[in-house]
């Protein structure tokens, strides 16, 4: 479930931050895309990351950053879809709550929407 979605001010822009979302655990996939605008006319060098806060046992979350790109790009739009699975592993355990997922380029923080993970039945 998204909770809410936003996207941030900069020459390069982001649109469209969607998310697809099956809200069950243990196995789930988290399917989401975005489209990067580039409206200069300038060529730009971009590190395009994905981010997690990841809720804890105890309540609070943790930060956790995955490289999509790092490329240049040219005037025009770009679109990028990319999927995420929350089956535990052995270093990393799901719980239920409110996570928050991110797209940042070059460390700064674009666009963001919250989910909310449940226990399976």
């Amino acid at each position: 479930m998204v909770r809410r979605s936003r996207a941030f001010p900069c020459s390069q822009n982001l649109h469209k931050l969607t998310l697809a979302w099956p809200v069950t655990l243990p196995v789930c996939l988290l399917a989401f895309e975005f489209v990067l605008v580039n409206p200069s006319p300038d060529i730009h060098k971009l590190r395009i990351e994905y981010g997690i806060n990841f809720v804890k046992a105890n309540g609070t979350t943790f930060r956790k950053l995955f490289k999509i790109t790092e490329n240049t790009y040219k005037n025009g739009e770009v679109a990028f879809h990319r999927t995420h699975s929350f089956k535990d592993l052995s270093t990393r355990t799901h719980y239920e709550g409110q996570h928050r997922i991110f797209i940042a380029i070059n460390g700064r923080e674009m666009a963001e929407a919250y989910l909310q993970l449940n226990a399976s039945n």
